[in-house]
């Protein structure tokens, strides 16, 4: 059996986008992602894939991963997250021996109440100083 390749999915900037096409165009043929018009055509073309999805349920098509699952498309999949959360009692994903399931923790560490509040307090500081431009994790 050969060595997996690992896919990862996370919030996707311009750089990461474009690292991860260059990571795939390394296992495929000259241009097949390109031509790969479906998810299921694309989960053809990995059939040593391990999907790691620990970014948002719609990031994946669902439906499309269920069947490439079930056919042995790819190799497997670790999912903390899902198109319908929590995951219905009938989802097919329940009952597959090569997908691996959380319940939406992939964020959660014994450090993380810890980081949370030293990312608060060094945020204040910052507000409070008026440079909002050095605030951690800043969204707006």
């Amino acid at each position: 059996m050969s060595t997996p390749t690992l896919l990862l999915t996370h919030r996707l900037t311009p750089d990461i986008a474009s690292d991860l096409q260059a990571e795939l165009d390394d296992h495929l043929p000259d241009g097949a992602l390109a031509r790969a018009r479906t998810p299921e055509e694309t989960f053809e073309l990995l059939p040593d894939a391990v999907l790691v999805n620990i970014a948002r349920g719609d990031v994946v098509d669902e439906d499309a991963l269920i069947r490439a699952l079930q056919y042995r498309l790819i190799r497997g999949a670790g999912l903390d997250v899902f198109s319908t959360e929590p995951l219905p009692s009938d989802s097919p994903l329940w009952n597959l021996s090569n997908a691996v399931l959380t319940p939406h923790m992939a964020g959660s560490t014994p450090h993380k109440a810890e980081r949370w509040r030293d990312i608060i307090v060094e945020n204040y500081e910052v507000l409070a100083s008026d440079r909002v431009d050095e605030m951690v994790n800043r969204i707006v």
